[in-house]
């Protein structure tokens, strides 16, 4: 491990991002962000870049030993952006000399409805999505790994379900159970609620790229990384309310799917999300048992994180 290679981070102002450029500079590692804004964390320098271009994005990463893809777009822009992104990418990173590593930010979608419903998501499951999505991000990643058997790049994959934990602006729980727990009501959910979902610490989530960009054993190959312990999503729900300490009866309710289809007649990306919903329909769970036991890997215990993201949230309000 060598804490002066220098670390990129793409998308510097996004949750992921700003979270994994405060671990590696907390940590002591060289790293600097690029935003298309030019934001991000003010502990380290910020290169404004737009990676739809191929010079700027050449540019921002000069010199880097390992570049982070966190970048995150609009649903409505995957099938436009993410494939000329990902070119630019391989691209620009080939280009650099140094054969550099790409830590790829992934989720769960390649593997689609028919995969979960042959048994829990590992590194052998069948890439069998057949939705528009899960098949651009199947076909996003065989790009990465087809650049590392070229040799030019050495590419990671990390793979993830839905994120929580403090600074999660942008995710799933940020919408339907954090509003409601600060204001004292009730959360609900585009969801079956007995169903057992898979969830994902972000802290635990940087800590595992982190590994990624700098465990040779990692490289050329797609990982699960650790989540939470999988409980329905009643009994997450209520255990964020018990260690919030919220003094209301817990009611998780079930948000009606015609309000999620009529909000997607007004809204592309709602439209986009509804497309996805299944995962919340059905156990969605991983086995990440390989990474953990690879690389000797213990994820915050659940308390633990639950209580870190309360907090972080009261502060906020």
């Amino acid at each position: 491990m060598n804490k002066k290679e220098k670390h990129v981070v793409l998308g510097a102002n996004g949750n992921s991002g700003k979270a994994l450029i405060r671990h590696l500079f907390e940590k002591g590692y060289n790293v600097e962000g690029v935003s298309r804004s030019g934001k991000g964390p003010l502990e380290v320098k910020i290169i404004k870049a737009n990676a739809l271009n191929s010079s700027e994005l050449e540019e921002a990463i000069v010199g880097a030993d390992v570049i982070y893809h966190c970048l995150g777009i609009p649903y409505s822009k995957w099938f436009s952006d993410y494939p000329i992104i990902m070119k630019n990418l391989i691209n620009a990173a080939s280009a650099n000399g140094k054969c550099p590593k790409i830590i790829y930010v992934d989720n769960l979608y390649a593997y689609g409805e028919a995969g979960a419903r042959l048994g829990p998501l590992s590194e052998k499951s069948p890439e069998i999505a057949n939705d528009k999505k899960g098949q651009l991000r199947k076909k996003l990643a065989q790009m990465l790994l087809h650049a590392h058997t070229e040799g030019n790049v050495r590419v990671a994959i990390g793979r993830a379900s839905d994120f929580y934990g403090p600074d999660t602006s942008n995710s799933l729980l940020s919408y339907m159970l954090f509003p409601k727990l600060m204001e004292g009501k009730s959360a609900a959910f585009f969801a079956t609620l007995d169903k057992k979902h898979s969830w994902m610490y972000l802290p635990d989530f940087v800590r595992a790229l982190v590994v990624l960009g700098t465990q040779e054993e990692a490289l050329g190959k797609v990982w699960i990384l650790p989540h939470q312990p999988t409980m329905t999503i009643t009994a997450f729900t209520e255990r964020f309310y018990e260690i919030a300490e919220v003094d209301i009866p817990v009611k998780v309710k079930k948000t009606p799917q015609i309000i999620l289809t009529l909000g997607g007649l007004f809204n592309k990306d709602f439209r986009e999300y509804g497309r996805v919903n299944y995962q919340m329909h059905m156990d969605w769970i991983v086995d990440d048992s390989k990474f953990k036991d690879i690389f000797d890997f213990n994820p915050t215990p659940l308390d633990q994180s639950i209580k870190e993201t309360v907090d972080s949230y009261r502060i906020s309000t």
